[in-house]
């Protein structure tokens, strides 16, 4: 009876290891595979942030580069003498405005509701821009000659700082985006770095215990 009892207790022991590095064995592969997929979620989260914010910078920077040229063609049109030349500089105009429609359009699939009210600003002022652009390019020679530095002075300039201005507040609140993305991408890894230690601390419990 004792030597059925000896040859028993060697049988218990084997069964209770196998159970318990079988169990240490799920705890490290579940580890791993939480990781794996944590470390996924932050390369997926961080290379979203970047793109966008490369993608918002760079149209903005567009439109920005494109407000300037606008001024410069709408001055040569309205100073330059010659009729052929000003009407090379009204096409111009008209490429440069396509281009900021077609910017605008790109743009306002990327808005937040943080970005909604600066955004519908910049297109009001845009518009009005160019509304206000409209009549100058059917003046002639003379009244290009007589008007065209009040009316550079008077609406172009002002216009176009004002759109500058909007446009710098879009850029700060996408910076801000930016700096809000990053937080959230170092709490998901600190969120990893705890559950990877109760995870550690698990399997060394459960490894003393065996």
């Amino acid at each position: 009876m004792a030597r059925e009892t000896d040859q028993s207790r060697p049988l218990s022991s084997r069964l209770a290891l196998a159970v318990g590095f079988g169990s240490l064995l799920v705890i490290i592969a579940l580890s791993g595979g939480d990781a794996l997929r944590v470390l996924r979620e932050f390369q997926k989260q961080d290379s979203a942030i970047r793109e966008q914010f490369l993608y918002r910078n760079r149209v903005l920077n567009n439109i920005r580069s494109e407000v300037y040229l606008s001024g410069t063609y709408v001055r040569d049109y309205l100073l330059d003498p010659d009729p052929a030349r000003a009407a090379a500089f009204g096409r111009n105009l008209a490429e440069v405005r396509r281009q900021t429609e077609n910017e605008l359009a790109g743009y306002a699939s990327q808005l937040t509701p943080a970005e909604s009210m600066d955004y519908t600003s910049l297109r009001a002022e845009l518009d009005k821009y160019w509304e206000t652009l409209e009549p100058v390019l059917q003046w002639d020679v003379t009244k290009r000659k007589s008007q065209g530095y009040a009316f550079l002075r008077d609406e172009v300039f002002p216009r176009r700082a004002a759109m500058l201005e909007i446009a710098g507040k879009i850029a700060e609140i996408n910076e801000q985006q930016l700096t809000a993305g990053n937080a959230r991408a170092a709490e998901l890894l600190t969120s990893f770095r705890t559950r990877l230690g109760i995870t550690l601390f698990a399997a060394l419990a459960l490894g003393l215990g065996i």
